[in-house]
């Protein structure tokens, strides 16, 4: 029988932070980046009136790439600091605002990077799993 899976999400520590800052994290499926990688391309044509040809050019924006990413994959966070040292909400313009800081994405991108690698050993384990049961028998 088919069944919707709730994603995978995860608490993770900040490293070597003073605030005890921690971030829950929301593993994005292949299809959930590849949406996103889509929304952020574009398609920029250049005629070339000597020539008589049209040149396409993909452009891909990075900054909403990440922007993008940032608002899929965070689903909370605690103790996370604005510029005047108050706490943040993790609502969509705290997560635009973290989202554009180098130090902020690149974190985020490793903990999501693990957080893969666990859910793709637990899907190993599910499907070995499986392959144990005879056949016929319910799951």
């Amino acid at each position: 029988m088919p069944k919707i899976i709730k994603p995978r999400e995860m608490w993770f520590e900040w490293p070597e932070d003073p605030f005890g800052g921690r971030i829950l994290v929301r593993h994005l499926k292949a299809g959930d980046t590849a949406g996103i990688h889509s929304q952020c391309m574009s398609a920029v044509n250049s005629y070339d009136a000597e020539l008589n040809t049209v040149e396409v050019t993909q452009r891909h924006d990075l900054a909403k790439e990440r922007q993008l990413t940032c608002q899929a994959a965070v689903v909370d966070w605690e103790n996370f600091m604005g510029e005047d040292g108050k706490p943040m909400k993790c609502d969509k313009a705290g997560k635009q605002a973290f989202a554009m800081e180098d130090g902020f994405f690149s974190q985020l991108q490793a903990f999501r990077g693990q957080l893969s690698d666990l859910v793709d050993k637990e899907e190993e384990e599910a499907i070995k799993n499986l392959s144990a049961l005879p056949s016929g028998s319910p799951a």
